[in-house]
């Protein structure tokens, strides 16, 4: 994240970030979640944690051939 921030010339203070994630976590239940972090260029941080999705009773795999656009090349 740090890296894609600096990349992205977005301001992004990791450690904040990190002491953001160590509060949420001491004050949630434990469970299975998903963990959500998000920093907006105009220096908002949001953390959160979310409810696992139900996976679908049954999946169908593909293939495709991927062409990667190079203007966000390493994101």
């Amino acid at each position: 994240m740090a890296n894609s921030a600096q990349n992205l010339r977005l301001e992004l203070d990791i450690g904040d970030i990190a002491r953001d994630i160590d509060s949420l976590l001491a004050v949630a239940k434990p469970s299975d979640g998903l963990l959500r972090v998000v920093a907006t260029r105009g220096g908002r941080r949001i953390v959160l944690i979310e409810p696992l999705p139900v996976p679908p009773a049954a999946l169908t795999l593909g293939y495709m051939t991927f062409a990667p656009v190079r203007v966000l090349d390493r994101h």
